[in-house]
């Protein structure tokens, strides 16, 4: 295990290239910041939310288990109680698509994990351990489909990570270190430097695993102390003093010893970590001061949501945060419990109180990330640097072609993304001459559905973008 001294000495060098996050003294009123919409009338008092691949959105809490479907059109609906019979033990869930006899979900309980072969109507228990994470590795990556689950806090040989590669049916008890507890997981994409290795985080800091979960070792922010409510997410990194971006992991948890929400960050795939601020956020425990969600939006920007529901925005992969809004109906009983990125861009924050009544899900206006541009076939070119990009063919049932075009020689970074602004795939981040230049993208095990790829061109001139957007069909 390493010292101290060891941590500050890793965590140096990435220290010195971010700003310390000022501490939000005045936070938003409850409302502000967004263009805030109810979602259905019914009070939910929502532990978790989750999106199914059909974009339904389930929740679990004190009003049970309950869905609320779009597909019938972009406006608010009602949700429909799904089962009202024992589910507001249930802590977490994840929706798996749909089987021969309705939707598979699992869910996590006290110590405990369920799971649902139709819809929600009757139950069964799969595994004896796991409490706050559900995880799934996206389709295209290593490990593609496996499940993850953890106990954010892990005591000795409390084995509380484990994994399944059966849709939940049985789970393996995965190789962990002493109090590996973790709540919070995420996966590094196909084409990265680190694809495949999978990064945990729990009360007791930051773990690390090759194999795609089933054994995790210590990053060096371990045993920093016992927090609560963990976020971690994965975002661009910017290009500074001509060296090309890349992926930087952001992790967040409210401090137990003080009423702040404080942040670290990796561009080492996970093994070495910074602290790089903190945010004032409130008293803990009841009135909630505790972290909620931390979510990438695209580029370098994420999304924090803090218990007394307040959303942080970071527009610079995680150097400085800004407190940009506030849910509604926020007050001395009510906080967030749960936040979530929809498939259309918004974010949903799911209501809580320390009373009877259950509050409402709310959601936002969609929401953009900060290098994505909005439009596509719409290239920045400073003075001296040009690229553009064409993708062939396009629509594509599987591999497609993707031809960047250089006027002079540059350090080439492209990306692909999902809708909701995810990277899913790293095709290249090297150097190249003038000219044509042509890679190569697998999308066979991508969902069907629409993808932006993203050029960035790094000059001596400047930097210069161009996007293309890339339907996937099957």
């Amino acid at each position: 295990m390493r010292s101290g001294l060891q941590y500050l000495a890793a965590g140096a060098a990435l220290a010195t290239l971010l700003a310390s996050a000022a501490p939000a003294q005045d936070l938003p009123l409850p409302g502000d910041g967004f263009a805030w919409e109810r979602l259905g009338t019914v009070g939910l008092s929502a532990n978790d939310l989750a999106f199914a691949a059909d974009t339904a959105l389930w929740s679990v809490g004190g009003a049970g288990l309950l869905r609320f479907d779009f597909s019938g059109g972009s406006a608010p609906g009602e949700w429909l109680l799904v089962n009202d019979r024992g589910t507001s033990g249930f802590h977490r869930i994840l929706p798996l698509g749909r089987g021969p006899t309705g939707d598979t979900l699992l869910v996590t309980s006290f110590g405990s994990m369920h799971r649902s072969l139709d819809g929600g109507i009757t139950w069964a228990m799969v595994h004896d351990e796991g409490y706050h994470g559900l995880y799934e590795v996206s389709p295209g990556y290593s490990h593609a489909g496996r499940l993850l689950t953890g106990d954010y806090g892990g005591v000795p040989d409390s084995r509380a990570v484990a994994f399944s590669d059966d849709r939940g049916a049985t789970w393996t008890l995965s190789a962990i270190p002493e109090r590996g507890g973790a709540e919070a997981f995420v996966a590094y994409p196909p084409g990265s430097a680190y694809a495949g290795r999978v990064l945990a985080t729990g009360s007791w800091g930051a773990m690390l695993s090759d194999d795609g979960g089933a054994s995790l070792r210590e990053s060096d922010l371990w045993q920093f102390g016992r927090f609560e409510g963990h976020g971690l997410c994965l975002v661009e990194r910017p290009a500074a003093d001509g060296v090309a971006g890349g992926l930087r992991a952001l992790a967040f948890g409210f401090d137990a010893t003080e009423p702040v929400l404080r942040f670290w960050a990796s561009d080492d795939g996970g093994e070495t970590w910074a602290d790089v601020g903190a945010l004032v956020e409130g008293p803990p425990h009841g009135v909630g001061g505790s972290g909620v969600g931390l979510v990438a939006l695209g580029g370098p920007s994420a999304l924090a949501v803090g218990g007394r529901g307040t959303v942080y925005r970071s527009d610079d992969a995680g150097a400085t945060w800004a407190a940009v809004g506030r849910a509604p109906e926020i007050a001395a009983t009510v906080f967030a419990k749960t936040a979530e990125l929809g498939p259309d861009g918004r974010l949903y924050v799911g209501l809580g109180q320390t009373g009877p009544s259950d509050p409402p899900v709310y959601r936002t206006e969609p929401l953009r990330g900060g290098s994505v541009p909005v439009e596509p076939d719409a290239p920045d070119a400073p003075e001296g640097v040009s690229v553009g990009v064409e993708v062939r063919p396009n629509p594509a049932s599987g591999g497609a072609e993707v031809v960047v075009a250089l006027a002079s020689a540059a350090t080439v970074e492209a990306v692909v993304y999902d809708g909701l602004g995810r990277r899913v795939a790293l095709l290249t981040s090297e150097r190249y001459g003038a000219g044509r230049h042509t890679l190569r993208f697998d999308g066979s095990a991508l969902p069907a559905g629409v993808y932006v790829v993203h050029i960035t061109a790094y000059a001596a001139g400047g930097t210069a973008t161009a996007t293309k957007r890339l339907t996937i069909i099957h």
